[in-house]
Formats: C-alpha cells, sequence, structure tokens
C-alpha cells in the first residue's frame, strides 16, 4: 500500500532533517576542540586544545596567518552550532509530523540499539540491517506503507574476519553497546540481552551484494532511531 501523501511528505521531511542535522553534528565533531592564542613570557602562539583541562599542542608562533585561522576557526563554529540548532529545531517539527501521519512506530530498545550502533560509527564500517527491519526501511523509503515486526528479533550482517577473530570482534561490538549482550552459538552468530535484545549475525562477504538503504523512525518514547539497512540483490 503507497503511503498517503501526508504520510510521504513526513517521511521524507524527517529523513532530509536528520541529515542535516547529522551533517552539521560530524562537521562539528571534526574541527579542533578549540583554537586560541597563547602567551608564553614574552611571546604569542597558536594553540589547538584538545581538552578543557588545558592540554593542547602549539600550531607555531603567533603571525598574520594564524590570526586569519583563529578567526576562519572561530567563524566556522558559530556557523555550524546555528546550522545544528536550525536543524534541530526542524528535526523537532519533522518528529511531530511523522507521528501526526500515522506512520508505524519503532520499539524503543530496538531504536535504543540502533542509536548505538549508528553513535558509534559501526553502522559506516561493520554492520547493516537485513532481514525484516531492511523491509521495513526499504519500503518506507519507497513510500510503501510498512509494517514492523512484533518481537525483538534483529537480523545483521557484519564485516566478515577470518575465523574466530569475527566472533570476538562482533562480540565486543556488542557489548561496547550492552555489556549484557551474551554470544551463545557460533553460526550464524546469536546473541541475546538482558533487555530482550535477540539477534542473528551472519558473516558480510563483502560489499558487492550490499545495497544500502537508510531512513528514519520516531520509536514509541518520541526519540528518533536510523535504520541502516542492506538488501540483496534478487537472483536470476
Amino acid at each position: 500500500m503507497l503511503l498517503t501523501n501526508a504520510q510521504m511528505e513526513a517521511a521524507s521531511n524527517l529523513r532530509s532533517a536528520y541529515e542535516d542535522l547529522d551533517k552539521a553534528d560530524r562537521a562539528l565533531k571534526g574541527l579542533p576542540y578549540s583554537l586560541v592564542r597563547k602567551n608564553i613570557g614574552r611571546y604569542s602562539y597558536l594553540y589547538e586544545m584538545t581538552d578543557r583541562n588545558g592540554n593542547g599542542r602549539s600550531l607555531g608562533p603567533w603571525s598574520e596567518q594564524a590570526e586569519n585561522e583563529l578567526e576562519d576557526y572561530r567563524r566556522t563554529k558559530i556557523e555550524l552550532k546555528c546550522q545544528k540548532a536550525a536543524a534541530r529545531s526542524n528535526l523537532e517539527r519533522a518528529s511531530r509530523m511523522y507521528r501526526r501521519a500515522g506512520l508505524p512506530l519503532l520499539e524503543n530498545r530496538v531504536g535504543e540499539f540502533f542509536r548505538r550502533m549508528e553513535d558509534r560509527r559501526i553502522f559506516d564500517h561493520d554492520a547493516k540491517i537485513v532481514g525484516r527491519y531492511s523491509t521495513f526501511a526499504t519500503r518506507l523509503a519507497d513510500y510503501l506503507l510498512p509494517s514492523l515486526p512484533f518481537d525483538l528479533k534483529i537480523e545483521l550482517a557484519w564485516r566478515q574476519m577470518a575465523g574466530s577473530i569475527f566472533s570476538r570482534a562482533v562480540a565486543d561490538a556488542l557489548r561496547s553497546i550492552d555489556p549484557s549482550f551474551i554470544v551463545y552459538s557460533s553460526y550464524p552468530l546469536k546473541a541475546r540481552s538482558s533487555s530482550g535484545l535477540e539477534l542473528e549475525i551472519l558473516p558480510w562477504q563483502g560489499l558487492d551484494w550490499v545495497s544500502p538503504t537508510t531512513t528514519i523512525a520516531v520509536c514509541w518514547d518520541g526519540r528518533l532511531a536510523p535504520i541502516s539497512a542492506a538488501t540483496m540483490p534478487e537472483e536470476d
């Protein structure tokens, strides 16, 4: 069933607003923690600070070039903060529009797991969602009315590594998300968390069969979750 015009607009606006916020956030994180002019004795230096405790490194003696670099940094940081604030406001409106349009809401525990996968950039490098949640993401991206699983079972394709290294790498990544995850089978890997999430994980045999689709869903608690899904092409 096709989404209504209102639902199409809501899904599109939510995805665009989320991408804008993510872009601004990544750009901000790509900047140095802080640049300052630091006086040491009779001399001044441009310093890159790495934390709020005053740790940092000198980028060289103070000069006209250093002054311009500091001004560019401050201007860029202000612009990105404004972009992030505007994107966050747009995202809040888009989220309310999504809920009013009657689109499916994601279970909170599943959404939290997807957010933590995204925060650690595991979706970028190591894993993609397959199976039922992949179908949900693909249908929503294609403006078809999707349905959501009623249980807490999630299927993942994970970048393959040699032998037992694969199992250890997956287990370490899952426990960085939630220390309660227990891996209890070898192939396919299966894992369970104390919150009831059940994962089935298969090795990701290269990138050639993966066609990624990323969409955004709203959870029952109002928070957002990215669904970074992969689909296998149909066999001839």
